[in-house]
């Protein structure tokens, strides 16, 4: 690769990279804090928890986990 092309290379890159710098990120360690609480306020709405209706399902199949499922029940 020629010094012009990986010049060009470069730059494209760090046009890339310029919007994607302006992102407000989210710390792990925050985002591991929040998540049981997001799980559990949305439980009921939680298609691999709760199954989908067998009319909406596009692949026949079995019933959902019924571990998975006893325990969103408690929570709805």
């Amino acid at each position: 690769m020629s010094s012009r092309a990986t010049v060009s290379a470069l730059q494209r890159l760090v046009e890339q990279l310029k919007p994607e710098a302006g992102v407000e990120r989210t710390e792990v360690s925050q985002a591991a804090a929040e998540l049981p609480q997001y799980r559990l306020q949305n439980a009921c709405k939680d298609a691999l928890l709760l199954g989908v209706p067998a009319g909406s399902r596009p692949f026949p199949s079995g019933s959902p986990d019924p571990v998975l499922y006893s325990a969103a029940l408690e929570v709805c």
